[in-house]
């Protein structure tokens, strides 16, 4: 039965006039240069809006967003006229999934300007969108009737929408559905599309183009009373074309419509995009509605928050929280008390044990505010004993029994090594590190791991009354560190590091005495800064092969340090006023160091002493810095030798001297004696090398005279020349003796 419109026509006409000056709410999207911004709303009105039977409720936003959602029908009249009383217009309605009917009268002239439409929605009742100037609609792709007027003066104004696309879910269009939308110009109907009933399209005097993808459609009488000529689309043979011609309009057919290039419309935003989901334009081809393209429109970025605050309570924190209304992203932010909470001392609720944490619950004396905090554990704490003392020839056993909890008890060897006196723990945490102070003075630390720091420091924090009293320190393998400040103020008369050390720590030996030679081994890597500084007795220091660094003044004011020695030629020195000559506290004390820095040439330590003006002694590929050596035996025609000391390690050699011609001639030995018609001769050996011999010729005898004729006369010069040469014979006798 056709439902009246008398008693309602005076008021519509109102309405419609109104409509054309309301705030039009124009949909508009951020241009690709334009950057999104956020906008903040908060709950105006909350409530349901039901009909029996169905759970729907509606939330209206400050900026006159009104989203509902549920399960069922909205009820009639919910919201008609802007019912109920409502501080903000609304003029956008977004119905979310779920519900399935909108019930007459429900959003009649309540404003709304934007419409989105689930997919679960199936029917719109009598005038449940009339009289609002819609500029933009999201139909769902579920909706089969809409009834009576439900868009009757709903796309009158100027900037409203121009074309509408109904979903191909749509069955049936009432009468007067969208009366008096006059800036209406073009339709377009499903296949699914069953009736438009009578006056569909009263005074919609701009419509030009209605598309019938379903050729027989039935169409109400006087449904298109435009009193404008109109184009139909649809197929031939059908109840469209017979309409078409009894009213005179002109009828395109789908079926035959020639393909040419198409001429696209403005487009219909078909799809509004939100701050996540892209929207969607459809372009209908002027030339032939039917056809259509579609666009993908940019998600807008602009998140639309709903902003709950929930305050604070003098020393108790609030929080404001941002909801987007569209996508649920979520922002929170504390808003922090006035006040600070107030905690009185707490409740034990697990006792701490050696290993592990206790745990106690405080509350706040204002507002009851809990809060709970962990009690750290208390740890072991060990006291040693001897239960077995070592002898020069077995070891000891030493035994610990935690004081917190004796069921912790812990063991280690002492070293043969004579009667100890004291034993004990100086690891660092998790490390079994352990010391035995001895009756002959032997401090020795065994164990794997580091030496923690302070441990040792005899004026301070000394762990061992006897410590004071060691007079050597014994460092054994397998301990890796020795810590900051461990022995700071020891007296030690000598230090074995061991083979396995690799870090000494800042002010390791700061202020020791008694020991002058310190020998790093290989394993040590870093020396920390003052690590040796004041030890009034050192003399030499030796750093391993592998000390990659040196720390700021590590031998400061050790004023006997005559020889430093690096066994790595690039260990890093750590400069502040070059470290092993640094001045301290101003020019108060200055380090007094004429002694020798010794390295591989070439590299980094050389650099150093050359900038510092220190004496730099290269070393041999084995590590020896030698003397000029002194003469052990001097020079001769054989060469001669000298002795070397190594400037380091005390090490000597013998260094071979080249020969010279310093013989040492014996006398002259005759070989051969002369005579009167022959030469002798005379040799002489070197003492040196008696291979070394000399020659030399040994002149006639003088002629005897023929006229000498007296025999006594012969017999004179026989006599005197026998012993002549008796005593050259002697003479050479004698030299070889002697």
């Amino acid at each position: 039965m056709k439902k009246t419109r008398k008693p309602i026509a005076l008021l519509l006409s109102v309405l419609m006039l109104l409509a054309l000056f309301a705030p039009l709410g124009v949909v508009s999207f951020a241009a690709d240069d334009e950057t999104p911004e956020d906008t903040v709303v908060t709950v105006v009105e909350t409530g349901d809006c039901g009909a029996e039977d169905s759970d729907v409720r509606y939330t209206l936003y400050s900026d006159g967003t009104m989203i509902v959602e549920g399960r069922g029908k909205i009820r009639d009249e919910a919201f008609e006229l802007g019912r109920p009383p409502q501080s903000v217009s609304i003029n956008k309605v977004i119905l979310r999934e779920g519900i399935t009917e909108v019930g007459s009268d429900a959003f009649f002239g309540s404003g709304v300007a934007t419409l989105v439409l689930p997919d679960s929605l199936k029917t719109i009742g009598f005038r449940a969108f009339s009289t609002n100037s819609i500029h933009a609609i999201q139909f769902g792709n579920a909706i089969e009737t809409i009834d009576f007027g439900a868009f009757g003066f709903c796309f009158s104004n100027p900037d409203t929408q121009k074309t509408l696309i109904f979903p191909e879910s749509l069955k049936i269009l009432e009468w007067d559905a969208l009366d008096y939308c006059n800036n209406l110009q073009t339709l377009v109907f499903g296949s699914r599309m069953e009736t438009l009933g009578e006056s569909v399209l009263t005074a919609a005097f701009d419509l030009e183009n209605v598309v019938f993808l379903n050729g027989n459609t039935a169409l109400g009488y006087d449904f298109d009373s435009t009193r404008n000529e109109l184009t139909y689309y649809s197929y031939a043979g059908g109840t469209v074309e017979a309409a078409a011609e009894i009213r005179g309009a002109r009828f395109v057919d789908l079926a035959t419509v020639e393909e040419t290039d198409h001429d696209w419309d403005e487009g219909t935003v078909t799809k509004l995009p939100t701050c996540t989901e892209p929207g969607e334009m459809t372009y209908l081809c002027k030339t032939n509605p039917s056809h259509r393209k579609t666009e993908t429109i940019p998600a807008t970025g602009n998140h639309v928050y709903k902003e709950t605050i929930k305050p604070t309570a003098y020393c108790k924190d609030g929080c404001r929280t941002l909801t987007c209304i569209y996508c649920g992203d979520v922002k929170t932010e504390t808003l922090p008390a006035p006040f600070m909470h107030t905690y009185d001392d707490g409740v034990i609720t697990t006792q701490p044990t050696c290993t592990e944490p206790g745990r106690k619950t405080q509350t706040c004396i204002y507002c009851g505010d809990e809060k709970a905090e962990m009690i750290p554990a208390i740890g072991h704490s060990y006291a040693w004993t001897i239960a077995q003392n070592s002898t020069d020839t077995e070891a000891g056993v030493a035994t610990s029994v935690c004081v917190n909890d004796p069921a912790h008890i812990k063991t280690f060897a002492i070293p043969a090594h004579g009667p100890a006196v004291d034993v004990g723990d100086c690891g660092q945490d998790g490390d079994d590190v352990f010391y035995i102070v001895y009756e002959d003075g032997t401090l020795l630390i065994t164990g794997t791991g580091a030496i923690r720091s302070d441990i040792f420091d005899s004026d301070y924090h000394a762990v061992s009354p006897y410590v004071k009293n060691a007079k050597r320190l014994v460092i054994e393998d397998g301990i890796t560190g020795i810590g900051s400040g461990a022995f700071v103020f020891c007296h030690f008369e000598s230090i074995d590091f061991g083979n396995t050390l690799e870090t000494i720590g800042h002010d390791a030996f700061y202020d020791c005495d008694g020991f002058e030679e310190v020998l790093l081994p290989d394993s040590v890597k870093d020396v920390g800064d003052y690590a040796f500084g004041l030890s009034s007795d050192l003399k030499k220091i030796v750093f391993g092969r592998n000390v990659e660094r040196v720390g700021d003044w590590a031998l400061l004011q050790c004023y006997q340090l005559k020889k430093v020695v690096f066994m790595n030629g690039n260990t890093q020195i750590i400069e502040n006023d070059h470290s092993l000559v640094s001045e301290a506290y101003g020019k108060m004390f200055h380090t007094i160091y004429g002694g020798t820095v010794y390295s591989y040439p070439g590299g980094s330590v050389e650099a150093y002493a050359n900038e510092a003006g220190l004496r730099f002694v290269p070393l041999d590929e084995d590590g020896h810095a030698w003397d000029a050596g002194e003469i052990t035996a001097p020079v001769t025609c054989v060469g001669g030798e000298k002795t070397c000391v190594c400037e380091i390690c005390g090490a000597t050699r013998l260094v071979a001297l080249p020969a010279n011609d310093a013989h040492a001639w014996g006398d002259w030995i005759i070989t051969k004696l002369a005579t009167e018609t022959e030469e002798g001769l005379a040799v002489r050996v070197c003492q040196n090398d008696p291979s070394h011999t000399e020659t030399k010729t040994i002149d006639k005898l003088p002629p005897t005279f023929e006229e000498e004729e007296n025999i006594w006369v012969r017999m004179l010069h026989w006599i005197q020349d026998f012993f002549r040469r008796i005593g050259e014979v002697f003479r050479n006798l004698f030299s070889i003796f002697d």
